[in-house]
């Protein structure tokens, strides 16, 4: 009998966006007598050298956190009819599924002309018997899975050739398969092994009773009342350390009795690897996990990592390999690459556009760029930290019915007298290109540092649209300014609407409507001697009816989100927020296409 099978909602989303013949893997936790399908991968064959094919169904494993395992294949297909190709879809799926004895098979009917339909199919005895499926949404994930990190440092020391690199990595491997490992949570001052489990917890604890163990004031632990275990932190993420057994126990020196050692020497000159290779492994751990498992889990995190630094190694031996984990809106789980640490952003595009090809992910935007990878830790807010996304949690914009549009992603608040720099009554147009380009820096489309008002002059003088007197000054800027800037520094160009007045701005609801869904960027808007940041819309076509999310540049003091956002310096505005008798012109960026 299969067990209770989930699909999440987010995977059920990118079956459906595909629209084209073809094969993929499916990856899957299994927890609880339940199997939740979230991963989605299309892996094809290759060759090997003797020109025979080969499988690489499953291989994009060591990418996904440790309990998420290649399980079965899916079929995108015109026709849905599953007899048709039922031999060599059994032949595949049992190939190299070893996680479960009753791999998955789905089967997508691609539909051109409206939504496709999803079958799941359960292989056993290679016959494939239909699934029952259920949807599982993000929040239910989210509630019932801890994501664990683990970091630390494992020494490398071998020759630069692949031989060496792999049979070092290969000793490594076998060094935290081995029973010397044990492991700390440091926030819960909790440790366990294979073998040892922390007093505060029992053989029948959970990966949520973790969550529930605290460190008191003296470093030792004390455990919640019994009952139920308390639920995950919001967060839902647990930090963990691994340390190393570096003496031998009793037993093992009774089983191998010492021997004096035997040296040999040969000289001769090879170049040397030897750097610390810095461990960064997730598990993805379903709250009721018992614990007496979960040593194995963390283990096979440290196997993946070792895995991916071992390729990166292989790929380039002169640079460092660093660890990125990223978390995307269209994925339920995070996925890891790393990188080495030296080389360009654009050496690695086309690496960068093969991942997209193997996620199914759009090519018109970065995904995997540095600059994108996912931030664990959460630096506390001072009075000189910015604040990001600071329009979250408003109201809405009382606008009846209507569309709304929103800027995608992420983009930090700039403002008056930030940065050390009296701007008041001059910089807030500098203050909405700040702005525009942490939009792009966060999306991963630059590394270029957000410019200071000093870089942004210099830059219109060096185009030549300023003399030289420029720079150094409190002179204003405009639309057309920030659009000289941004294709400048960044390369990105824009498009300017020039507008006769504020009114004006109820007529272009629906052209900023659409900016928003395909562009999804900032808009700065200036006129007279005001410049804002245009971040949303709310239109109702019938009405005419329209409020335009601002952030607004022109506030002075603190990060404090709720003094900023109850006095309305970000906020729903009325057209009548702009002047009637003002020229105003509007600078669209434009989001670029590439990976």
């Amino acid at each position: 009998m299969p067990p209770t099978t989930y699909l999440s909602e987010k995977l059920i989303d990118r079956l459906k966006f595909v629209k084209t013949n073809g094969v993929g893997s499916l990856y899957g936790i299994f927890y609880d007598n339940s199997a939740l399908i979230l991963g989605l991968s299309f892996e094809e064959y290759s060759r090997n050298d003797d020109g025979s094919s080969k499988n690489n169904f499953g291989s994009s494993q060591p990418h996904y956190p440790a309990e998420i395992d290649y399980c079965g294949l899916v079929s995108f297909q015109s026709d849905a009819s599953i007899e048709n190709d039922q031999a060599s879809f059994v032949a595949k799926a049992v190939e190299d599924v070893s996680i479960t004895d009753s791999p998955f098979v789905a089967v997508v009917n691609v539909s051109t002309s409206g939504p496709s339909t999803i079958s799941l199919y359960c292989c056993a005895s290679k016959i494939l018997n239909p699934v029952n499926y259920k949807i599982l949404s993000e929040k239910e994930i989210k509630n019932q899975f801890l994501t664990i990190r683990l970091c630390s440092k494992l020494p490398l020391t071998c020759g630069s050739k692949e031989q060496s690199i792999n049979d070092r990595m290969a000793d490594l491997q076998k060094k935290i398969s081995s029973d010397s490992l044990m492991f700390n949570f440091p926030d819960q001052n909790v440790f366990l092994s294979d073998t040892y489990l922390d007093s505060n917890l029992s053989g029948s604890s959970t990966a949520a009773d973790i969550v529930s163990v605290h460190k008191t004031e003296e470093g030792s632990t004390s455990s919640k009342k019994k009952g139920k275990a308390a639920p995950p932190s919001n967060t839902g993420l647990l930090t963990a350390k691994m340390y190393l057994r570096s003496t031998k126990s009793e037993e093992d020196n009774e089983n191998h009795p010492s021997n004096p050692p035997t040296v040999c020497q040969t000289k001769h000159e090879s170049d040397c690897l030897e750097i610390w290779l810095d461990i960064d492994a997730l598990s993805m751990v379903h709250t009721k996990k018992k614990l007496q498992h979960l040593s194995n889990i963390l283990v096979d995190s440290i196997s993946r990592s070792l895995t991916l630094i071992e390729q990166a190694l292989l790929r380039n031996s002169s640079s460092a390999p660093v660890t990125h984990h990223y978390s995307l809106n269209q994925l339920s789980h995070f996925f890891t690459l790393v990188y080495p640490e030296k080389v360009l952003e654009d050496t690695l595009k086309n690496y960068r556009e093969s991942l997209h090809k193997l996620l199914g992910l759009p090519t018109n935007q970065p995904f995997f760029r540095r600059g994108n990878a996912h931030q664990f830790e959460k630096k506390e807010k001072s009075f000189n930290s910015l604040l990001v996304n600071p329009h979250e949690g408003l109201p809405s914009s009382g606008v009846k019915s209507g569309e709304v549009a929103l800027i995608h992603g992420k983009y930090t608040y700039h403002h008056y007298m930030q940065d050390e720099i009296n701007d008041n009554g001059w910089g807030c147009a500098y203050r909405s290109l700040q702005l525009i380009v942490s939009w792009f820096r966060l999306q991963g489309f630059t590394n270029h540092p957000v410019p200071t008002h000093e870089e942004i002059q210099k830059c219109l003088v060096d185009i030549g649209d300023k003399p030289r007197t420029f720079i150094g000054s409190r002179q204003w800027i405009g639309s057309t300014e920030i659009s000289y800037c941004l294709e400048s520094m960044l390369g990105v160009t824009s498009r300017i609407i020039a507008i006769n007045s504020g009114e004006e701005l109820s007529e272009r609801g629906s052209e900023l409507i659409y900016h928003f869904k395909t562009q999804g960027t900032p808009i700065m808007i200036g006129g007279g001697v005001l410049a804002h940041t245009i971040i949303g819309v709310h239109f109702n076509n019938q009405t005419g009816n329209i409020k335009l999310l601002i952030v607004d540049p022109h506030y002075v003091g603190s990060e404090d989100l709720k003094t900023i956002q109850d006095n309305g310096w970000v906020g729903w505005k009325p057209i009548s927020f702009w002047q009637k008798n003002t020229f105003y012109n509007l600078c669209l960026p434009l989001k670029p296409n590439c990976v």
